[in-house]
């Protein structure tokens, strides 16, 4: 429908992916990031060709983040979900962060998110605590 549900919603096609590669590229490097953030890999999920996700790798974690947002950050379009792909991603996801070294992951979701909260727990995460409306989970990898 061509609504933008999420900041950095994924591409229809390459060429929109195109018009913010090298964006995509300095972020995940760390060059000339905007304050407050972090390096990140961005990864796009897609369902029968169609944008239903993104999920972002945060390389480490700064004040904020280790309070409220965690290492690896989740969305899928609310016509997606239920379906499984949330443990997909996230199981996905734990993969390509333990190739950067971190193995004692923090992810978050809000207090009243069941559903992430079962995705998460479904991916080994251990509830911590909760902060600021949020639920803070680890998951620690061999």
């Amino acid at each position: 429908n061509g609504e933008k549900w999420f900041a950095h919603v994924p591409p229809e096609n390459f060429e929109d992916f195109r018009k913010n590669i090298e964006e995509y590229v300095k972020e995940s490097e760390g060059i000339d990031l905007k304050p407050g953030r972090v390096p990140q890999t961005k990864y796009w999920f897609y369902v029968d060709d169609k944008p239903a996700g993104i999920l972002n790798i945060r390389h480490h974690l700064n004040d904020y983040l280790f309070k409220a947002g965690g290492h690896i950050g989740y969305y899928l379009h609310p016509d997606y979900r239920g379906r499984g792909y949330g443990k997909f991603m996230l199981r996905e996801g734990l993969k390509l962060i333990k190739e950067i070294g971190v193995s004692e992951v923090l992810v978050t979701c809000d207090i009243d998110n069941i559903r992430s909260r079962r995705v998460i727990e479904s991916n080994g995460g251990i509830f911590a605590d909760s902060y600021e409306g949020k639920n803070r989970f680890w998951i620690r990898q061999p």
